[in-house]
């Protein structure tokens, strides 16, 4: 802080006396606009240290109202490498996850997050994920899930998902509030607005759920950005975002959220994005229009390929069950959009199938185009007599099936 004031304090000095007076008088009208205070920022009285202390205490005022809108968000899974089945049940390894949140809504006890923070929440197929200790892709069965919530009291609370949106990275959290409690919500903004070096800052608990309501300031270092297909017109941001801070809000100089962070998308250190608070706000009047329940799926277990999503097993009692669909069946299409890839490692076929499935509600049919293989030739015994030379396999068929979703 002394060496910044020295520096400005040089600046200042370095200009001719009525610059000086200018200078003053522009930053005392942006703060005066802005936030009601009075600066003397004036020639007659060129050190800043006045200034920077009030320009301190009001990011202080801002950090701590909104950390009392800001919650970690602890996820608990059951996985198991194996299928689990009623004669062979697996109790599997438990492992966690955790992110950020931020209350919308204190009445409903609402709070968005990241999709990406909550995806192991109720779900019933394989999840593949990157092995923190090798760096190898891993698939396993999920058994069963937890969904807590810590409020910045450090108090936790059970959360129950209510919206999730795969393709856009947004999901609502619903909570009650602990008894002589009150929430606090977050206001959000549509950040349409937002411009290159505006003030902002992040909130959230990087790296350990104990971290939460850590407060960084930085300022927007871009707009309109393209992450990838999913992610387009994103926020950048300098303000420092690490794992953990993933859903937590990116806020202005008013305290609004103007975006949600999404720290799975950093590229860089001191390279973080947010998605604008237009598709937050969007997402919640999709929600409050009729919300989908995030359990909704297709009823298939599935691997990837690199021609598509290869059907491992097939949910009894479930409209896949009866569509026609076989295990094995290679899944190349849904609703017309392809899900072939040239790369093994690639998890864009998942991801393109999930983000379909996960935009339509219980009740509503997918079109799903797969390649049957025809069954592979049993081998002859060893001591068979030598058979004539094998024909060439059977090329693949084309099968269309309308699936309903549950």
């Amino acid at each position: 802080m002394k060496l910044l004031s020295a520096l400005l304090s040089f600046a200042i000095a370095a200009l001719p006396a009525r610059a000086a007076t200018d200078f003053g008088s522009v930053i005392q009208g942006v703060w005066d606009e802005t936030h009601g205070a009075t600066l003397e920022f004036t020639a007659g009285r060129r050190s800043p240290t006045p200034h920077l202390d009030a320009l301190e205490r009001e990011q202080t005022r801002l950090a701590g109202e909104a950390k009392r809108g800001v919650v970690a968000i602890l996820v608990t899974a059951t996985l198991s490498d194996k299928k689990p089945s009623k004669d062979a049940p697996d109790e599997g390894e438990e492992g966690s996850t955790h992110g950020s949140g931020f209350i919308v809504d204190a009445a409903k006890g609402l709070i968005v997050t990241n999709a990406h923070v909550v995806e192991l929440v109720g779900r019933n197929d394989k999840y593949m994920y990157k092995d923190p200790k090798t760096g190898k892709r891993r698939t396993a069965y999920v058994l069963k899930s937890r969904l807590a919530v810590v409020l910045d009291d450090k108090t936790q609370v059970e959360g129950k998902m209510v919206h999730f949106e795969a393709w856009g990275d947004l999901a609502l959290i619903k909570i009650e509030a602990p008894k002589k409690r009150r929430l606090r919500a977050l206001r959000i903004d549509d950040a349409k607005d937002v411009k290159v070096g505006q003030w902002a800052m992040t909130v959230g608990a990087p790296i350990d759920s104990d971290l939460n309501n850590s407060v960084v300031f930085g300022m927007i270092s871009g707009i309109h950005r393209e992450v990838d297909p999913d992610n387009r017109d994103m926020i950048q941001t300098q303000a420092m975002i690490n794992p953990g801070n993933s859903g937590g809000p990116l806020i202005n100089k008013r305290g609004r959220v103007i975006g949600v962070n999404t720290s799975g998308l950093t590229a860089d250190v001191g390279v973080g994005f947010s998605i604008p608070g237009y598709k937050v706000k969007a997402m919640m009047k999709r929600f409050l229009a009729g919300p989908r329940s995030h359990l909704a799926g297709i009823g298939l277990t599935t691997e990837e390929t690199t021609q598509g999503l290869e059907i491992e097993d097939i949910q009894p009692d479930t409209p896949a069950s009866s569509s026609g669909i076989k295990v094995k069946d290679v899944i190349v299409s849904v609703d017309e959009i392809p899900l072939s890839s040239e790369d093994e490692a690639d998890d864009d076929a998942r991801r393109r199938f999930w983000r379909v499935i996960r935009s339509k509600a219980p009740g509503d049919t997918v079109r799903v185009k797969v390649l049957r293989f025809p069954k592979a030739p049993v081998a002859p015994p060893a001591n068979a007599a030598p058979a004539a030379p094998a024909a060439p396999p059977a090329a693949p068929t084309e099968h269309v099936f309308d699936v309903g979703l549950y």
